[in-house]
Parts: structure tokens; C-alpha cells; sequence
């Protein structure tokens, strides 16, 4: 008697709507209806069956069957039975064969009725197939269990429950809510980013369908009885999931082929940078404000706390109340302790203050500074556009990021499943051979599309690395299969240990030899595939898809080999050889196929030979270092005592040169030694014979392509006269307490004393005439309150004095500080007008004027008051108070007349100054202008964009500075490394100033190339610089330099910059100027900036 359980589980129940009527599955016989797993939209099978696999691009789901054959094995008798059919439009069509042997190839006819019953019983073996089976492929499962476990689906048709079905089965309720092309409720895409329902398939195969279309051919007996058989297509997967992918790049393709588009946003983002502090800005901006320690004193996150705050003080900008900006503040205290932040604080500030300047330029009416009026970025920008521009991008680029990880993480997981899925393709037929390597490239193709990608498969093919060598392998036996790989992996093992315990390399030949003969016995397909140029093709391909995995992990250590080569340290090659993956190893093995090329590995007494080159290229290169630090320190001690023209060198220039005629012979043959394809008695690693001068070419081509004021506060009872004067004065004090703060914190001999008198004059005038100011109105008040005539006399005579002392002293520093501008404005001036420059030219010869008429009018007044200071003090002392009063009108009307045209004359300036700050735009500043972003956007293409760009941030600099040892002139090049000099195409001509008097300049390129010590690092931006020396400093020499550069390695033509300066005593930046004051220029003294010239001093 059953339970009730056991009755629902086979079937035994009775529709509780209607108990009377017909019971399902209940018969002895079921009819399958095959449907797939396969990729879907939105409506996973998870909670319907058990999946074979879970993907993260799109679920896993139930979906209709793709045109192709479907094979059932089923035991009858003791006897293995296969069912062929034939697939179309999703339904059985055909059933081609049913017996137990297979005899011929290809089967087109219909033999019976196209219908999947079976006993319900039964424990059926299927398989579903993009092409149809050779007898070969049917003969192997069904005389082998072991084929049939491992390359067919068991499916246990007794092992099923009545309402939830079972493995690989479903109920037809199930099916009705699961079977994607009947039950998925497809939307709409929500932007113009997503895509179109199942636009991702590489076959367009969904069809909404009625499911009782699907239902209908289920037989009118079996309509209880039936069940859907869910069949394994992991090669239809995997093709979905590389459309899929090939898609997404496709959508990225075509955003970044829209140049317009792509240039807004490649702008975007860098103007985006230059919006936002970082501890590198906050470094560059200390620096620029002259203190360059503070970077090396303040660790990581106590510059974070410093760009915290900035950056919510920027936040902020526009709002007064601000809190937040106090509380990051205080955070700020807090990181960097009380020490540092009372040493930093104004300089932070400063900052933080030209942080500002930059982003939102200088007002107007800040006149106390020299930028006043200057624009900045944002001033300059439609920020507000370009952010809402940037966001929506973002956006598609995130979604199309996250869609390619999360198809790459699927393919990468799954791409193994495919040579277990291709085993029916036979590849001792062409045809076949041919189908199988475009599926296996169609599913593969472009998965190592990243490092991280690259990373992750080459562990995958480690576990089975002749997947990435051996095209079909797969396809063999289960039996010839695990005999075959375990014959590759022992050979893999026996190389990897010759290399790990630096065994003779030449016992890998004969671990190739004997690989290969195993190969060309078991493995036929690959005389096929070298002779066929179809199958040779996608060989090639797949090949190439796996070069990537294939290649990762050597890269650091090649790197390692050339370091060592370049610093000519002897050479291991188990040291490569120890990194090569199972599926290099197979490449390098592989190679002994070829019966026209060999492969060998160097012996030990190449070895020996190539070890014995190395040392001898140590040796000369030692002496040659030794010969040049010999000719810098001749050049040095020469120096040093002040002389000119060249030390004498010839000895050791001509010992130099002949060390460098062996070395170069010598590099030849350590060359030809490393290269595969180099000739010699001497090796290293592995060489190559037999290939024919096109094939070398070829391959020499193919490796080039790969390496590829604080506020015054004035009192009420003052007049709004005083109340400027107080402002001015006020101001000067602000600008000379800044100017004094940087210049003392700098160097002794980086001190600038023409703008320290020039900041304290202008200070001082302005105080003494401040006072002057208030002690006159005082006076002046006393006296028109006073009614005495001795009282009158006493004030009158008080405000006299005042005035001619207070304004002497007033206008004798407003003279000194008025006469510097005119001095400093007229150098300026004569430089802009040698430039060109019209707006420059305009805004100093302004300068010139107002400060020519502000030093007359000082003077004037200097020399009125001091005529009468002098007439009084020659008078009798008794009538002094007399001649004060009378003359105290006198005085205040030359100090008002100086007053009144000061004014003018500063507002003229002060207008002036302002609107050629905004109106005369660095070109840094022009370039965001000119951008698809700025008020003026030129719309010139992304390729000259950043080219001028580049010309601006990559532009080379000279400066003198004050190193631990002593002053040195500094090149930096912010555009490359000590790494990239060699290729970077410098050249550079520098010439000395000998004589000032006579203008006399030689050059002195050459002389500088043995002289140069590089002082960055090998990541850091290149500096390299040339000792300066007291006497040098002290006897007026000079140095003029001009470069020749390529602002990008894209770059058509080189840029041309060169600086000049008489002063060598002088610290800080060279001005760049437009032509070379010298009158001996000469093309020969042009030479190109290598490494060979460079003493690479901490590098």
C-alpha cells in the first residue's frame, strides 16, 4: 500500500478541482519536450530547477532550442540505442536515426516519428549539437561509458517530482512560467544607454510565443504525460555572452569615435582636475609660494586634513555662515599638532588664498593686489554646463563599465566549459575542424580584454594550459584525452624543473623533441591546420586571443632582465624561465614542430661566453664612468678658480672615445647574443635557426610593435581723506609684511632687495602721509576751535611743523619707492615691446607714465617742503612759530596738490593694471577659454587641444637654486623621465657668457654634456642640473640655453623655448626669452640630451 508522499511524487494525484478526472504522469511512457538553458532578459529558472551554472551579465534561464541536432542515448536490452534528431524553429522536425551503430557521416532523411517518448523508467544520456555527428562522434559514446558520463547530460526520467519536477526537468506548468520567449514581460530601455531586449544575442533569436504553440506538439495520449527536457547549451552561452560583450565595446567604440563628443569630455574631466585640490596641488602651490619643505614635513593625512579643508572651504565659497568649513578646520589643528600648524598656518592660508585666486580670479577691488582684476578658471568656463555634461557621461561610461565586468567575470568563468561542450566536433574532417576553431574564436574572442582579465585566464589555462597551444585536443577520447594531457603536463613539469634548479637548457631540446612526437602521433589535426590557410587563420586568431594570458606574468620579470642588462650585471636565464605559466611552456615546446626552424637553449658554454661579454662590458663601461666623473671634476677644479675656455681634456676625451668604440662592438654582440635570432658562438636563453631574412625582418617588426590686508580699523572722527590714506597705507603694509615674509624665508642669496626697498619705500610714504593726514586734521580742528591769538599761533605753528616734517619724510619715500617702479615698469616695458606684445607693451608703458609722474610729483613736493623747512629753521628762534603758522597753508596746499594727482594718477594706474589682468590671459588661462568648455571655445580638434596644452604644462623651465652642496642651474622637464630621454628627440644648445662688456658668448653644449647631474628620480619628472660655483657667480658670467622639444610623442614638429640671464647670483626662475643675446650663435653647438651625458646621481 503507498503513502500519500510517495504518491505525489510519481504522480498518483487527482486535481483537487476535480477529483474524478484524468491523473498526470501517471503513465508508464513520458513524452520530452527539449527546451534550453541559455541566457535571458529579467526571468531566471533559479527557483524552477537546479542551474548548471549562475551568470552576473544576464540570468540563466529557460529558452527555446537553437536550429541544430539533438541526440538521445537510452539502454534497451543491454544495448546502447541513439536517437538523432533534427532541430528547426525551436522543435523536433526529423528523427534521422534510431539504432545502435552509425555508419556513415551524414543523415538527411526522415526514418519515423519525430517524437521524444521514452519509458519513464528510463536513464537517457542527451546531448544537443550546432552540427551533426560523424559516425566516428556516435560509435565513441555509444561504445564508451566513460565518453557518455563525461560529454553527454544523464538525465534520470524516473527522478522527478509531479508539481516541482527535477534535474534538467519541468513540469508543464513550469515550463508556462519559466520558458522565456512565453512568460517574460519584456520593457523598454529607460535611456538611450540600455539596449534593447535581447539585441545582445549573436543570433537574433527570441520570438515572444504563445506557449500552447510549444504545447501542440505534444501528443494528444501524452497531454498528461509529458515533461520538458532542459538541455546544456554552454556553446550558446558563451557565443551570447562574447556578442554580448563585442556589443557593449561596440556602444564605447562609437562614443569615443564621436570626436566632438569625446574631445567635451576628455577637456571636461581635466578641467574638472584642475577645479579640485589634491596634496599634489597643495605640494605644487607651496612651492610656488616659495617654501618647499612643508611638503617633506607634512605626512599623508595631515595633507588630506589641508585639502579637506580647502576643498570645503571652496564648497563653500559663496557662503558666509559656513560652519562646516570651521569644523574641517579644527580637523585640520588637530592632524597637524600645534607645532606644525603654528610654523604652516599663514602659509596655508596662502594656499588656500591662491587656491582661490586661481579658481575665481582676483576682484577688482583688491587693489592692493598686483592681479587685481585677474580672471579665473571658472570665470573663464560654463562650469555648470560641463558638470551636468560630465555627470550624464559618466553615467554611460559607469553602466557600460560594470556591463563588461560582469560579462567578463561570466566568460571567464565559463570559456573552460567550452572544450567540454566541443567534443562531438570532429576534427579529422576539415569541414568539421573548420566549424570548431570559428566556435571555439567566436566564444573566446577578446576575453583577455584587460590586465585583470589577462590575469585571471592565464590562471585559468594553468590548470589546463594545452588549451591555449593545442588546437582540437578536446576532441579526442575521453581516454586518448587524459593520456594526451598527462604526457604535455609531465613534459611542462620536467622544463619547469630544469629552469628551477638551473639545469643545462639545452635538456629542453629533447623534452621538445619528444612532446612534439607525441603530439604529431595522437594529434593529426595540427598537420591539417598548418596546411590549410582557413584553418591556419583562425589558429592564428585564437592564438592571439590567449597572448595576453599567455605573456602577463613574464613582463616584470623581462623588465628585471634588461634593468639588469642595462647596468651590465650578469645574466641569469632560469630567472625567466621560472616565471613561464604551463601554456608559455607549450609555446616554447612547441616551436621544435617546425621541421625548418629549430629551437634551442643555450649551453653552458655559450653561457659561459655571453657571461664572459657582459664583464668585459663592465669593465670598460667602469672606466668610462670613472674617466667622465675624472673630466667633471677637472671641469670643476677649472671652474672653481674662475677661469674661462676649456680645461685640457684630450687625454682623457680620447681614452673615452676608444672605450666607446670597443663598448659599441661589444653591445653588438651582447645584442645578438640576447636576440633569438642573433648568430654567434655566444647566447643566451633560447635561440631560433632557419628563418629566412623575411622572416626575421618580420619578426624584429613585430616585436618593435609590441613593446610597445587685513582690514584697517579708522576712527569715526576721521575725515574719508584719512579714511584712504589709512587704506593705503594699510595696503602697503599688508603687500611689504607678505614680500618680507617670502623673501626672508627663502635663501640668503635668493633675497630680491630691489623689491624689498621698493615694498618698504611704498610702505613708509604711505604711513608717514597717513599720519601727516590725521595730525593735520587734528591740527586743523584745534584750530578752528580755538579763538586766542596765542593759541592760534601755537596750533598754527604745530600744524606747520607737522606738515613739513611728516611730509618731507612722506614724499622722499613715495620718491624712492615711485622711482623703482619707474626703473622696474621701463625694464619690463623694453621687454614686452622686443616681444611684440601690444597688451603687455600698453599695460607697462602705462606703468612707466604714472610712475615717471608720480616720481615728479614726489619730488616737487619733497623739495617745496623742504625749502620751507629750511627758510624757518634759518630764521631767529623766536620768530619760528610765527613763520610756522603763516606757512602752514602753504604746506597742507603742496601736500593736498601732490595728493589730488597721486590720486588720479594711482586710479589711472589701478584702472589700467585691472583691465589688462582681465583682459591679457596667460596661456594656460586662454587654453580653457578656447576649449569646448570656455566663454570662446575655437573648436579646434582634440589632437591640437592637447597639443597646446602640452606646450603650456609640459613646457621646460630653467632656474637657478640653492642645493645642500651649493647653487646649481636646474632644467626640469615636466613632460618625461630619466626613462624616456633617450627616445624623446631633445636637443639642446647652451652657451657661456665670457665677456658682459663685449657680449661675448661661446657655445658650450658640449662642455655642459659633461657636466650634467640628473637629480629625479626614475619616476619623477626629469631634472637635471649643472654646478655653479662663487667665483663664476661673482664675475658676471651668464648662461643662455634653447631647447628643442616634442610637446607630445604625437607631436609633428618641435617646440622651441630658451632662456637667458646675465646673473648668475640671481636664485628662482629664468625668464624665457625670444632670441639669444649672443652674437656667435652657431648651428653645430645644437646636439641631442642623452642619458650618456648624465651623471645619474641618486637614479
Amino acid at each position: 500500500m503507498s503513502n500519500p508522499n510517495d504518491d505525489a511524487k510519481t504522480g498518483q494525484t487527482k486535481d483537487a478541482q476535480d477529483p474524478a478526472g484524468t491523473c498526470s504522469l501517471k503513465k508508464s511512457k513520458i513524452q520530452l519536450v527539449p527546451v534550453r538553458y541559455g541566457l535571458v532578459e529579467t526571468l531566471s529558472a533559479k527557483e524552477h530547477t537546479k542551474l548548471p551554472f549562475e551568470t552576473h551579465s544576464k540570468p540563466l534561464g529557460i529558452r527555446l532550442l537553437r536550429d541544430g541536432w539533438l541526440y538521445i542515448l537510452v539502454d534497451t536490452d543491454s544495448q546502447w540505442i541513439l536517437h538523432e534528431y533534427r532541430v528547426e524553429a525551436g522543435k523536433i522536425t526529423k528523427l534521422l536515426w534510431q539504432d545502435a551503430e552509425v555508419n556513415s557521416d551524414e543523415r538527411t532523411n526522415s526514418i519515423g516519428d519525430a517524437n521524444l517518448v521514452f519509458e519513464r523508467c528510463d536513464v537517457i544520456y542527451c546531448s544537443y549539437s550546432e552540427l551533426q555527428w560523424t559516425a566516428k562522434k556516435c560509435s565513441q559514446v555509444i561504445g564508451s561509458d566513460k565518453d557518455r558520463l563525461r560529454f553527454t547530460q544523464k538525465v534520470n526520467l524516473s527522478s522527478f517530482d509531479a508539481t516541482n519536477g527535477g534535474k534538467d526537468l519541468l513540469t508543464s506548468k513550469q515550463a508556462s512560467e519559466v520558458i522565456a520567449e512565453c512568460s517574460e514581460q519584456l520593457g523598454t530601455p529607460n535611456n538611450d544607454v540600455e539596449y534593447k531586449p535581447y539585441e545582445w544575442e549573436h543570433k537574433s533569436l527570441f520570438k515572444e510565443t504563445d506557449f500552447t504553440a510549444i504545447n501542440s506538439s505534444v501528443l494528444a495520449e501524452y497531454q498528461e504525460d509529458h515533461l520538458y527536457l532542459v538541455l546544456n547549451d554552454d556553446i550558446g552561452v558563451l557565443r551570447d555572452l562574447a556578442s554580448y560583450q563585442g556589443l557593449v565595446a561596440k556602444s564605447l567604440e562609437d562614443w569615443q569615435s564621436d570626436e566632438q563628443q569625446y574631445q567635451k569630455y576628455v577637456e571636461g574631466c581635466y578641467i574638472e582636475t584642475q577645479l579640485q585640490i589634491s596634496p599634489e596641488k597643495v605640494d605644487a602651490l607651496a612651492a610656488m609660494l616659495g617654501n618647499e619643505k612643508f611638503s617633506n614635513e607634512l605626512n599623508s593625512s595631515q595633507k588630506e586634513s589641508v585639502v579637506a579643508w580647502i576643498q570645503e572651504y571652496d564648497d563653500k565659497y559663496h557662503d558666509f555662515s559656513r560652519p562646516s568649513v570651521g569644523k574641517k578646520y579644527r580637523l585640520m589643528e588637530q592632524a597637524l599638532g600645534l607645532e606644525k600648524m603654528e610654523k604652516y598656518k599663514d602659509l596655508i592660508h596662502d594656499i588656500q588664498e591662491q587656491f582661490a585666486n586661481d579658481l575665481y580670479g582676483v576682484p577688482v577691488w583688491k587693489i592692493w593686489n598686483g592681479s587685481n582684476g585677474k580672471q579665473g578658471i571658472k570665470g573663464v568656463i560654463n562650469q555648470a554646463e560641463m558638470e551636468s555634461f560630465l555627470k550624464q557621461e559618466r553615467e554611460k561610461l559607469a553602466y557600460w563599465d560594470e556591463r563588461l565586468n560582469a560579462i567578463s567575470q561570466d566568460r571567464i568563468e565559463l570559456f573552460p566549459r567550452f572544450y567540454s561542450a566541443a567534443w562531438y566536433f570532429d576534427s579529422t574532417t576539415d569541414s568539421q575542424l573548420e566549424e570548431l576553431l570559428a566556435a571555439e574564436y567566436s566564444c573566446i574572442q577578446d576575453i583577455c580584454w584587460n590586465d585583470t582579465a589577462s590575469q585571471l585566464v592565464a590562471e585559468k589555462l594553468e590548470e589546463m594550459p594545452w588549451v591555449a597551444t593545442y588546437r582540437a585536443l578536446f576532441t579526442k577520447s575521453a581516454v586518448e584525452y587524459d593520456k594526451l594531457t598527462e604526457a604535455i603536463g609531465k613534459k611542462i613539469n620536467e622544463a619547469k624543473l630544469i629552469a628551477k634548479y638551473q639545469k643545462d637548457l639545452a635538456e629542453i631540446n629533447a623534452i621538445g623533441v619528444s612532446l612534439n612526437n607525441i603530439i604529431n602521433e595522437q594529434l593529426g589535426s595540427h598537420e591539417s591546420i598548418q596546411t590549410n590557410g582557413t584553418l591556419s587563420s583562425y589558429s592564428q586568431l585564437i592564438d592571439s586571443t590567449f597572448i595576453p594570458a599567455n605573456t602577463i606574468g613574464l613582463t616584470n620579470t623581462i623588465d628585471t632582465f634588461f634593468q639588469k642588462i642595462s647596468y651590465v650585471q650578469e645574466f641569469n636565464p632560469h630567472e625567466v624561465l621560472r616565471s613561464y605559466t604551463g601554456a608559455a611552456w607549450l609555446g616554447v615546446l612547441k616551436a621544435y614542430r617546425n621541421s625548418d626552424i629549430t629551437l634551442g637553449f643555450a649551453s653552458e658554454e655559450e653561457l659561459h661566453k655571453f657571461n664572459s661579454l657582459t664583464k668585459q662590458a663592465t669593465k670598460i663601461r667602469n672606466e668610462n664612468t670613472s674617466l667622465k666623473n675624472t673630466m667633471r671634476q677637472v671641469w670643476a677644479e677649472h671652474r672653481k678658480k674662475g677661469r674661462t675656455g676649456q680645461p685640457d681634456l684630450y687625454e682623457l676625451k680620447e681614452s673615452h672615445k676608444a672605450n666607446q668604440l670597443e663598448l659599441s662592438k661589444l653591445e653588438t654582440k651582447i645584442h645578438s647574443s640576447i636576440s633569438p635570432l642573433g648568430d654567434g658562438p655566444e647566447k643566451a636563453g633560447f635561440y631560433i635557426k632557419g628563418l629566412t631574412e623575411a622572416q626575421k625582418l618580420d619578426v624584429k617588426v613585430l616585436a618593435s610593435d609590441y613593446r610597445s590686508i587685513k582690514s584697517v580699523n579708522v576712527l569715526n572722527s576721521l575725515k574719508v581723506w584719512d579714511g584712504l590714506g589709512a587704506m593705503i597705507a594699510g595696503f602697503a603694509v599688508y603687500n611689504a609684511i607678505s614680500i618680507y615674509n617670502r623673501q626672508l624665508s627663502a635663501s640668503t642669496q635668493n633675497i630680491n632687495y630691489t623689491l624689498l626697498f621698493k615694498e618698504t619705500t611704498t610702505a613708509l610714504s604711505a604711513i608717514f602721509g597717513f599720519v601727516q593726514g590725521v595730525r593735520e586734521g587734528y591740527d586743523k580742528a584745534a584750530l578752528n576751535n580755538v579763538s586766542h591769538s596765542k593759541s592760534k599761533l601755537l596750533y598754527g605753528a604745530t600744524l606747520g611743523r607737522w606738515s613739513a616734517t611728516l611730509g618731507s619724510i612722506a614724499y622722499f619715500f613715495g620718491l624712492s619707492a615711485s622711482a623703482t617702479k619707474t626703473y622696474q615698469s621701463g625694464l619690463l616695458l623694453s621687454e614686452a615691446i622686443k616681444k611684440g606684445d601690444i597688451a603687455s607693451s600698453l599695460k607697462y608703458g602705462t606703468d612707466v607714465m604714472a610712475e615717471t609722474t608720480m616720481t615728479l610729483v614726489n619730488g616737487a613736493g619733497f623739495v617745496r617742503a623742504t625749502k620751507v623747512g629750511w627758510a624757518v629753521m634759518n630764521t631767529d628762534k623766536a620768530a619760528r612759530a610765527a613763520i610756522w603758522a603763516m606757512n602752514s597753508d602753504r604746506l597742507l596746499s603742496i601736500g593736498l596738490r601732490v595728493n589730488m594727482i597721486g590720486l588720479i594718477v594711482s586710479a589711472v594706474q589701478l584702472g589700467v593694471t585691472a583691465g589688462y589682468n582681465y583682459f591679457s590671459l596667460s596661456d594656460y588661462m586662454q587654453w580653457f577659454k578656447d576649449s569646448s568648455w570656455g566663454d570662446t571655445p575655437k573648436n579646434n580638434s582634440l589632437g591640437i587641444s592637447n597639443e597646446k596644452l602640452a606646450k603650456i604644462s609640459s613646457k621646460p623651465t630653467m632656474s637657478i637654486k640653492q642645493l645642500p652642496l651649493g647653487n646649481a642651474l636646474l632644467l626640469t622637464m615636466p613632460g618625461i623621465t630619466i626613462n624616456e630621454l633617450d627616445d624623446a628627440g631633445i636637443e639642446i644648445a647652451v652657451y657661456w657668457l665670457e665677456d658682459q662688456q663685449r657680449n661675448n658668448w661661446r657655445p658650450w653644449t658640449e662642455a655642459a654634456g659633461q657636466q650634467w647631474v640628473c637629480l629625479s628620480s626614475l619616476n619623477e619628472a626629469l631634472e637635471i642640473g649643472i654646478p655653479i660655483f662663487s667665483r663664476e657667480a661673482n664675475a658676471h658670467h651668464g648662461i643662455g640655453i634653447e631647447l628643442r622639444y616634442l610637446p607630445t610623442p604625437d607631436s609633428t614638429s618641435k617646440s622651441v623655448v630658451r632662456y637667458q640671464t646675465t646673473s648668475l647670483n640671481r636664485l628662482g626662475l629664468l625668464n624665457e626669452v625670444s632670441m639669444l643675446k649672443a652674437k656667435n650663435i652657431i648651428q653645430d653647438n645644437l646636439l641631442p640630451l642623452t642619458t650618456d651625458q648624465l651623471k645619474l646621481q641618486g637614479v
